[in-house]
């Protein structure tokens, strides 16, 4: 299951944990979200059964962000792939 997140929220592993529940999930983070791609963040979000964290890479350069290193920068034409082609289950929340 794939979820694209976009901006920061306080709730945010309530609901991956919530909409997911105990499924190997993936993260693509943009927009504002890329800071969740943070080593602090990215440990919070592992007891989730949070697989992989992709990080959008425009954002990224934007936001000036050290990312962990569980993290993989991914393109535009990765992105779409992900979301049209790879996935299943595609949650933007």
């Amino acid at each position: 299951m794939l979820f694209v997140l976009n901006k920061l929220q306080n709730n945010i592993g309530e609901l991956i944990q919530m909409l997911g529940g105990p499924e190997d999930k993936s993260l693509l983070l943009i927009g504002d979200a890329v800071n969740y791609g943070s080593p602090y963040m990215v440990e919070k979000l592992k007891p989730l059964f949070v697989e992989d964290i992709y990080v959008a890479g425009d954002a990224l350069e934007t936001r000036n962000v050290d990312l962990a290193p569980d993290c993989q920068v991914v393109d535009y034409d990765e992105i779409v792939s992900m979301i049209m082609d790879e996935d299943e289950k595609v949650l933007a929340i």
